[in-house]
């Protein structure tokens, strides 16, 4: 799995089964993720994994309970939006880069949006991600920290 386009991937990353290393186990557990910038990619995905659990099952007449769970809805924030523009002008006045970018993460703002609330999530400071070798420099945090006081009292 992994990357299906680009626009979506696909991962397991939970297997489990079996109470010890030398026989069949009665039952098997996966857990998996699809993200997309496209909502309907990713339900789509979503269907052929569940098709392909279903068939390998049924061709070793075993069962495959296969539950589709959408925990984030795919967004996207118009460039022209205020809530872009303002973000825009606060970053101009501190002199940081502006650049908007999109991601396959997931967060608040996607359920703000969901529901017709406009936001933006901002980048914060992170070098490799989601990694062990995560880090951060205090530097960029102060920056961040700037930015929110700008976009709090401006």
């Amino acid at each position: 799995m992994g990357q299906i386009d680009e626009e979506t991937t696909c991962n397991a990353g939970i297997i489990k089964g079996g109470v010890a290393s030398n026989i069949i186990p009665a039952d098997c557990f996966v857990k998996g993720e699809i993200r997309s910038y496209s909502h309907e990619k990713a339900m789509a995905q979503a269907e052929i994994v569940k098709k392909e659990f279903e068939s390998a099952a049924k061709a070793i007449n075993a069962m495959a309970n296969v539950e589709i769970i959408c925990n984030l809805k795919a967004y996207e924030t118009d460039s022209s939006h205020p809530v872009v523009l303002r973000l825009k002008k606060a970053c101009e006045a501190l002199n940081l880069p502006f650049e908007l970018r999109s991601t396959f993460g997931g967060s608040d703002n996607n359920n703000f949006a969901l529901h017709g609330i406009n936001g933006l999530v901002l980048s914060s400071a992170m070098e490799n991600c989601h990694s062990l070798d995560e880090y951060t420099y205090i530097s960029e945090i102060e920056k961040l920290a700037e930015l929110t006081i700008e976009l709090m009292t401006k």
